[in-house]
């Protein structure tokens, strides 16, 4: 096995990436999870709404070419916000996933080591919306999103 930077430090600086956006802290490295719905949806809540989500590793792979191995990670991303058709929410939940995908260039390294970068050997780089819709989370009705980033982190 390589010596390669940790999945941790690449969850943790995804996750800073976005609670950067100042739109909500409810960003979380894990899912989360309580056995009362109120407990729950309070792990979410924001200004009185649901408005978080959280990051997983769904997948990865090692391509040992080089002389250093790079292992791809692909992350998944779910959101939630809570719905209300008097304030528009779909237009807002909208504006929300674009500011993560534009937070995410193409290339871009996750922090100032340049350990990671989001894109590798063509493939393509930053954040892709996969899905959204609506959801019933925590006992609220809700949009949802789908996010997917893939990301590189070498070894050596």
């Amino acid at each position: 096995m390589t010596n390669r930077v940790s999945h941790r430090l690449v969850r943790a600086a995804i996750v800073e990436r976005i609670k950067q956006l100042g739109l909500t802290p409810n960003i979380y490295e894990f899912e989360r999870f309580a056995d009362r719905v109120e407990i729950f949806r309070a792990l979410y809540e924001h200004n009185g709404e649901i408005k978080g989500g959280f990051i997983q590793r769904v997948s990865g792979s090692e391509d040992e070419r080089g002389t250093c191995a790079p292992y791809l990670d692909r992350w998944q991303l779910s959101l939630y916000q809570s719905w209300s058709d008097g304030s528009a929410s779909a237009l807002s939940f909208d504006d929300w996933i674009d500011s993560i995908i534009d937070a995410f260039e193409r290339g871009e390294a996750l922090d100032s080591s340049e350990t990671f970068d989001l894109s590798a050997n063509g493939q393509a780089g930053g954040v892709v919306l996969l899905a959204s819709q609506p959801v019933k989370f925590a006992g609220v009705l809700c949009h949802s999103a789908t996010l997917q980033l893939t990301t590189l982190r070498w070894g050596f």
